[in-house]
């Protein structure tokens, strides 16, 4: 029997609205029914009626119980958007974030005139889904990207969207804390890292989606270490490995922002900037080496 495509919708929305605010649970029923039922939100405001199959309704009745323990809607889809590009991902690598899309925004137009070079070098540090090395190199296609994780299942899923997406990025496995001395045969035009930042005392005002079930490894520095730990040894490495007016970007955890600040002007880099993201926290620094 062929159903109501908008009364599907409204009931969905109405459980999700359980959850999350209506907005919010209004899209992802859009999210949930193009990818379950090829529904399109054009399908959806004309109310299409369509014939769900059996297995179509259990998988979606399946990402509603993992969606009722707050599981993120981007593992349950194994999908995620950055810059206009999907990215697949799972529980081994961080949910690309907005404010991440706006560091990687700041790189492109910085580095746009350059693309006279022919022997340009990006470096990430901790790549994840590699979201940012995948649209630095798509968005500046002249740059050569070397980018590292320490994680061996995050750089799977690295390699994966980096085929997906027919792009060309070397993934390197390094412990950047301990194995820095595998990346001084090259210098780099750009340098950046959105690295692990949350300090342990936030873990309280972490959202329990967050939490439970993106990766600690990618959120927390090592325990036994300062919080600043991986902006204190980048900035100290791309003094020494960036090329002659080279840049360093990072992601900033805005708690902490004056003190990141801080570590980049003992490291003797000039030209600090630091902005603001879209909600109005200080969440990106670049700087220059001298």
């Amino acid at each position: 029997m062929r159903i109501s495509s908008r009364i599907v919708f409204a009931n969905l929305t109405q459980q999700l609205s359980a959850l999350y605010a209506r907005r919010e649970a209004q899209t992802i029923a859009f999210e949930l029914l193009e990818h379950f039922y090829q529904l399109s939100k054009t399908d959806i405001l004309s109310d299409k009626y369509f014939k769900p199959a059996e297995n179509q309704e259990l998988a979606l009745q399946e990402a509603l119980v993992r969606l009722q323990k707050h599981e993120p809607l981007q593992y349950i889809l194994q999908k995620a958007y950055f810059l206009g590009k999907t990215f697949y991902v799972t529980p081994a690598v961080l949910i690309p974030r907005p404010e991440t899309e706006e560091l990687v925004s700041w790189i492109v137009q910085e580095n746009l005139s350059n693309k006279h070079l022919t022997d340009f070098h990006v470096l990430d540090i901790g790549t994840g889904s590699g979201c940012i090395a995948l649209t630095v190199k798509a968005l500046l296609p002249f740059a050569q990207v070397t980018s590292i994780d320490i994680s061996p299942e995050a750089l799977q899923v690295a390699r994966y969207n980096a085929q997906k997406l027919g792009l060309e990025v070397n993934f390197l496995e390094v412990d950047f804390l301990t194995q820095t001395e595998l990346l001084t045969n090259q210098f780099w035009n750009v340098i950046v890292s959105n690295p692990p930042y949350i300090s342990p005392h936030e873990r309280q005002d972490i959202a329990p989606n967050v939490l439970a079930y993106e990766p600690h490894l990618a959120l927390f520095p090592p325990e036994n270490l300062h919080s600043l730990i991986f902006y204190e040894k980048i900035a100290q490495f791309a003094q020494k490995q960036l090329a002659s007016q080279g840049t360093l970007f990072f992601e900033l955890n805005p708690l902490y922002a004056s003190a990141i600040e801080q570590l980049v002007k003992d490291a003797n880099f000039s030209e600090i900037t630091i902005r603001a993201d879209m909600q109005g926290k200080l969440r990106m620094l670049r700087a220059k080496k001298t």
